[in-house]
This record gives structure tokens, C-alpha cells and sequence, in this order.
């Protein structure tokens, strides 16, 4: 299904936007892929996804957003504004970083529910760094500090965060992963909340439901993931599991494609990309196992036909000549 879904779908429309961008026409998508790409980075690791087996040009470089800030040698490159950095080395009961991310926007939710958090951020003795999108007509308490964007990954590694509330979004989870910060989720997409049950699973996260968020609901989470030292405790093991690689992912992601233009005649490349969908999907193996099994089944099927028939023809046989020699 995904290779029906990737052809059909998938590649028409890329196809369609890459002609646009490159003014004219080029050649179909899928026959560049298996003729031109000898390098795959993707967007997953281990020790948070389910371990898969990968080719040798396939690397894995979950973690790059959040090592990019982070040079090899020197502390941490600070990039938001002196205000964030006051308030959070003000936070001396420690801080809550809420980021929806960039596809979910506050805007897009009632305002009952915007004020419903506000009252819940208001009894908490954390303050809170909150990236909202929206002007509010609420007087925000003095423990919360708005902000239009934040750069993210950098904030997290502030000692005096604790925890991160975000939609879930796969680069957000891998940047608290990273950072070993215990997380809120609340979800409002298919993958968002994948994500959510794998946190919730490892013991690292808890999760919201936006449908049922209210006051007791998020101070509830708060509280649990604050002084619950057991997400605290998870979360770090996580992320030593999530961090701890031969090669940093940026450093992999450069490696192997500066490993392509030295080498550009695919060595790491699998036969696989040669080959047919039947090839590649086993149809045929499985065609021949299925027809070897067919054939086995009827060869049985004769044989016993055949007994039966044999039996059948001696009792036959044997009952006539009895009824003979009576006669």
C-alpha cells in the first residue's frame, strides 16, 4: 500500500512542483530515484521508534535540529533575546516551555480554552515561557512570559527548564528527547499522536486531550511531571540512549554525503534499487511457494482419489466374485 501510495500519489505531485520550480519538463521522479540517489538521510533512531533493518546508504540522523546548536567544542550559541534569558534565570522553582510548534496555531482554538490555560499557568509556582500566536484579552500572570517564536531546541537547554508542553510533533519530541526534558503532549494529529502513546509508554511524557483540557486537567500533568522525578529519571535515560552513537547526526548527515561526491558510483547502493516491484516485494518467491503448495495439495488430493477409487474397485470386484462362486 505505501509503494501504491508513494507512486500514485506521492511522486505526481512532487513531479509537478519540481517542474514548476525548474521551469520545464524533466524526467519521471522514480526513474532518478533508482538511477541518480546513492544516499538516504532520514528522520529516525531506535531508541525512539521501533529498530528496523537498513541498507548501508540509508543513515539515520534523528537529533540533528538539536545538535545543530550545539558546537563541538564551546557552550551552547544562545540566540534568544536578553528578556527570555532574565526570565528564565529567574526561574528559580524552575520553567515550562509551551510550543505548539508551527502548524498548530493558537488562533485556530477557542478562547475559552486559551483562558482555561492562562487559569491553570496562573496557580503554578514554575514560570512559563509560552509561544503564543494571538493577542489575548486576558491579563497574563506574572509567572508567564509570551513570546511570537522562540528558537526551541536552544531553549530547552536552559538548566532551569523541566518541562516542555508541545503538540508532539516529531522534531519538538526529538529536541526534549535530546535535551532530557520531561514532556506534555497534547496531540491533534495522526502522527502527533503516535508520538504521544510512545512517550506516554517509556514513562517520559504525559498526554492531554484537547477536547477534554481543562484547569485540573493541565495543573494535574504539570504537577506529575514536575514532581514525579520518575519522568525526570526516564527521560534522561532516553536521552542518553537517543544521544549516545558513534558519529553525532550532523556529523553522519555531512559524512555521508560527502561519502557521495567522492564516491559517486553508489557503492553503498543495495541491488534492491535495480530491481522490479515483484523482485523487491518477493511477489515472485511468494507466486512460486504458493504454486509449489497448490501443486502439493492437488498431487494429495489425486493420490487420494485414487485410493478411494482403488478401494472401491477391489470391494467391487471382491462382491462379484463371491456372488459367483455362490451361484
Amino acid at each position: 500500500m505505501d509503494d501504491l501510495i508513494r507512486h500514485y500519489y506521492f511522486f505526481p505531485i512532487v513531479q509537478r512542483l519540481t517542474e514548476e520550480y525548474v521551469g520545464h519538463a524533466i524526467r519521471p521522479l522514480h526513474e532518478i530515484e533508482k538511477e541518480r540517489i546513492n544516499i538516504v538521510l532520514i528522520n529516525t533512531h531506535a531508541a525512539f521508534e521501533p529498530a528496523i533493518p537498513l541498507p548501508p546508504n540509508t543513515l539515520e540522523i534523528a537529533g540533528l535540529n538539536a545538535q545543530a546548536v550545539q558546537p563541538i567544542a564551546g557552550e551552547v550559541v544562545v540566540t534568544y533575546s536578553e528578556d527570555v534569558r532574565i526570565f528564565l534565570d529567574g526561574a528559580k522553582n524552575g520553567a515550562i516551555v509551551i510550543s505548539l510548534g508551527t502548524n498548530v496555531k493558537w488562533k485556530h482554538l477557542n478562547l475559552d480554552t486559551v483562558k482555561t490555560v492562562i487559569l491553570a499557568l496562573s496557580k503554578l509556582k514554575q514560570r512559563v515561557l509560552w509561544k503564543l500566536d494571538i493577542e489575548v484579552p486576558f491579563e497574563m500572570p506574572k509567572n508567564v512570559m509570551v513570546v511570537k517564536w522562540m528558537p526551541q531546541s536552544e531553549v530547552l537547554s536552559h538548566k532551569n527548564v523541566r518541562a516542555v508542553w508541545t503538540h508532539g510533533g516529531l522534531l519538538s519530541t526529538q529536541e526534549a528527547i535530546w535535551k532530557g526534558i520531561p514532556m506534555i503532549v497534547m496531540p491533534f494529529i495522526i502522527d502527533q499522536k503516535s508520538n504521544a502513546r510512545i512517550l506516554v509508554a517509556k514513562g517520559v511524557g504525559i498526554q492531554l486531550d484537547i477536547k477534554t483540557l481543562s484547569t485540573q486537567s493541565i495543573l494535574r500533568a504539570a504537577e506529575e511531571v514536575l514532581y514525579n522525578e520518575s519522568y525526570t529519571r526516564n527521560m534522561k535515560r532516553l536521552s542518553s540512549e537517543f544521544r549516545d552513537r558513534p558519529i553525532p547526526p550532523l556529523d553522519l548527515a555531512i559524512w555521508g554525503i560527502e561519502y557521495t561526491v567522492r564516491h559517486p558510483n553508489g557503492t553503498l547502493v543495495t541491488p534492491l534499487r535495480s530491481q522490479s516491484w515483484v523482485e523487491q516485494n518477493l511477489i515472485d518467491v511468494y507466486a512460486f511457494l504458493f504454486l509449489s503448495f497448490f501443486i502439493i495439495l492437488l498431487s494429495i488430493f489425486f493420490v487420494i482419489k485414487l485410493l478411494i477409487n482403488f478401494y472401491y474397485n477391489y470391494m467391487y470386484t471382491t462382491s462379484n466374485l463371491r456372488k459367483s462362486k455362490q451361484a
